[in-house]
């Protein structure tokens, strides 16, 4: 008898806002999927929108 585990990971869909300590919607922060070619940016209301893996960690990179 052969046994064989497979790992499911799940996808959500990710809808936020991303903001300065201040409050100030932050324009064209790149978000991305770490460990993958997956990433989008910030729209000019500061929100973004993206399906990713349940166990990853997501990456914002901003430059002033």
């Amino acid at each position: 008898m052969l046994l064989q585990s497979i790992g499911v990971l799940a996808q959500i869909n990710i809808k936020r806002r991303v903001t300065s300590e201040e409050g100030e919607l932050l324009i064209a922060v790149t978000i991305q999927e770490e460990n993958t070619a997956s990433e989008t940016i910030t729209n000019t209301d500061g929100n973004y929108e993206m399906t990713v893996s349940s166990a990853s960690a997501i990456l914002l990179l901003y430059k002033r």
